[in-house]
């Protein structure tokens, strides 16, 4: 009786699992996910890797991946890597403040 009790519990958890993911995928709102339990032991996190530091994204075409690299360390670590920001954030916004006369008093 217990262990149908677990079955029927495991299986009303499954079907609710699934329609949250059902939800989720119709609305397009992101999910928070975990990793199954024991994945940890099998596949540790890269020691290299800082949790304060975002992680690089690899290079998406290989044969640019030579000139990414030397073009990579010319950088200065504490300058930003874009020196001239995009002409629209230059420009004077738009005025959006319309002019109505004053009444006569």
């Amino acid at each position: 009786a217990a262990a149908a009790a677990a079955a029927a519990a495991e299986a009303e958890a499954k079907a609710r699992r699934e329609e949250l993911l059902a939800r989720a995928a119709a609305e397009g709102t992101p999910l928070k996910v975990r990793l199954p339990a024991g994945a940890s032991e099998m596949m540790p996190p890269p020691l290299h890797l800082d949790p304060a530091l975002p992680a690089m994204k690899r290079v998406t075409f290989a044969d640019l991946a030579a000139m990414t690299a030397a073009i990579t360390r010319r950088l200065e670590p504490n300058e930003p890597i874009k020196k001239k920001p995009t002409a629209f954030l230059l420009e004077d916004p738009p005025r959006c403040v319309s002019v109505l006369p004053t009444p006569a008093a």
